[in-house]
């Protein structure tokens, strides 16, 4: 979902959830939340559920997900090997793909440049416990805006506001 459908769905929220049926017998329509949809691939598993508890979960005390991502929900589908990420993904599912670098048989270069061909509209997040690879990001990808590197380790604190500035 983009970010225009995020505020969109925010928006039509009040409109729906204070309209009652204008025919008997029907229900009223449930308010729908808006999601955002992130693709994580890392071969490392507990870098896998970390994130993914850390940005789904709604009670977390330490990031107030709901300032950083306007009321909208957040759901991680995990990968930890790239090709199964490329062989399962889909156009026009996800919002930001959040990629390690340096994985076995495909790094996150490659596998963002294949991803690319089946949609290009979400947008990206490179990750990486080494030292960053801007010369080659801008060599491989001279039109991407370079905005969301981020070294691992990072808090979920850290992470949420990272991610939430790229879907704004």
């Amino acid at each position: 979902m983009t970010t225009a459908t995020a505020a969109s769905n925010n928006n039509s929220k009040k409109d729906i959830g204070n309209n009652s049926s204008q025919h008997e017998g029907k229900t009223r329509r449930k308010e729908s939340v808006a999601t955002y949809r992130i693709l994580l691939v890392d071969d490392d598993h507990d870098i896998l559920f970390t994130f993914k508890e850390g940005l789904e979960e709604n009670d977390d005390a330490v990031v107030d997900k709901s300032q950083l991502f306007g009321g909208a929900k957040i759901q991680v589908d995990t990968f930890a090997d790239p090709k199964e990420a490329l062989s399962s993904f889909k156009a026009g599912v996800y919002d930001l793909l959040l990629l390690d670098i340096r994985m076995q048989d495909m790094n996150g270069f490659e596998l963002y440049k294949e991803l690319k061909k089946i949609d290009d509209k979400p947008k990206v997040c490179f990750m990486t416990a080494y030292e960053l690879y801007y010369e080659a990001l801008k060599k491989d990808f001279p039109k991407l805006d370079v905005g969301c590197f981020m070294k691992k380790p990072i808090s979920i604190e850290d992470l949420a506001t990272k991610i939430s500035k790229e879907l704004a």
